[in-house]
């Protein structure tokens, strides 16, 4: 049974809505112990930004709504025992998705302390959040396990959510041994920048190898046209962020087909890259996609997630010196 808002606005314990004016110190400690073997740096800047937002106080409200963070705090909720905050989800309006696709909203920083387990808080949690995204119109439900948490796996599926693909969160790191040799079939292969009318040869290799019922591309990147089109407003913005994107394909030259599509995004303020990477299922595709991209980026650190059950690039990537960092599981549910 889903304790509602209006009634748990009346306990001091349990089930509660996080209060940005003073739940942010508490809840910046509880997230910070939960995922500190995983955290990112994208990660540990959020609790940093946590920690200072709470030292204003009351005085957040007056710009919370301006700030993503706050933002996608404010809507999720706390377990209280003893008048501290044991227990914490958080509920995000997904950003930037194709509106065809229903109003989607992401759950994160699903977390209890070790001691406060077992009795049943992260349960009641995400009940309190399935039906507060149900009553604000949302259609889809998206989060991310690491795939060894099978506590947290079997929750969720008990919540109705499904497992869309597991991926591999892999990293290079800058200043490894340089790649020095292209692969030795190159000769069967043209390398090219990306143009704007390849975007439906890109878009149908996407439904070859990144279904929209495995996910899509990535991580909040569906399987859809919008995704291989750049409108105007996104390139100002992507401008205004220092943001810079580049896109290359690899066209078979028997076939004139594409068999490879990257997507290299660099941002002057982060140290880490992201590179996206699609190919056909074929032995050193990836390497003539990545091989540029590190040759021409040795000192940066380089990241892409890619799905776990692509044996034939993840060797590739080892070959590359990648290295594995983190196994996830990307599991939906639809209202």
């Amino acid at each position: 049974m889903i304790i509602t808002t209006s009634t748990t606005r009346k306990s001091k314990d349990g089930l509660r809505p996080i209060n940005l004016s003073t739940d942010l110190g508490q809840l910046a400690d509880l997230i910070e112990h939960a995922f500190r073997q995983t955290m990112d740096a994208s990660g540990k800047a959020a609790i940093q930004e946590m920690r200072h937002l709470s030292k204003i106080g009351g005085g957040l409200r007056l710009f919370g709504g301006l700030n993503n963070l706050a933002q996608g705090i404010s809507l999720g909720f706390v377990w209280v025992e003893n008048h501290q905050i044991v227990g914490n989800v958080s509920i995000y309006p997904a950003p930037d998705l194709p509106s065809d696709m229903g109003r989607t909203y992401i759950i994160a920083n699903v977390a209890v302390y070790p001691d406060c387990r077992g009795k049943g808080i992260a349960s009641r949690l995400m009940e309190a959040s399935l039906q507060h995204i149900h009553e604000r119109g949302g259609r889809r439900i998206l989060l991310q396990v690491d795939m060894d948490n099978n506590v947290a796996h079997h929750l969720y599926h008990k919540m109705g959510f499904r497992d869309e693909r597991a991926w591999i969160q892999w990293r290079r790191r800058g200043m490894v041994a340089p790649v020095l040799d292209y692969p030795s079939h190159q000769h069967a292969f043209y390398l090219r920048r990306y143009r704007n009318k390849d975007w439906k040869q890109v878009y149908q290799l996407a439904q070859q190898v990144r279904s929209q019922r495995q996910g899509g591309i990535d991580w909040l990147r569906p399987c859809h046209p919008q995704t291989f089109l750049t409108p105007l407003t996104k390139q100002v913005t992507n401008f205004l962020n220092m943001i810079q994107v580049e896109r290359l394909v690899l066209e078979d030259l028997s076939s004139q087909t594409l068999s490879g599509w990257l997507q290299f995004e660099s941002q002057l303020a982060l140290s880490t890259h992201q590179v996206t990477l699609m190919t056909t299922p074929q032995p050193q595709v990836a390497s003539l996609l990545l091989g540029n991209i590190v040759r021409r980026h040795t000192l940066q650190t380089l990241q892409l997630n890619h799905p776990y059950d692509d044996a034939i690039t993840s060797a590739e990537l080892e070959s590359l010196h990648f290295k594995p960092t983190r196994h996830l599981i990307n599991m939906v549910c639809t209202l």
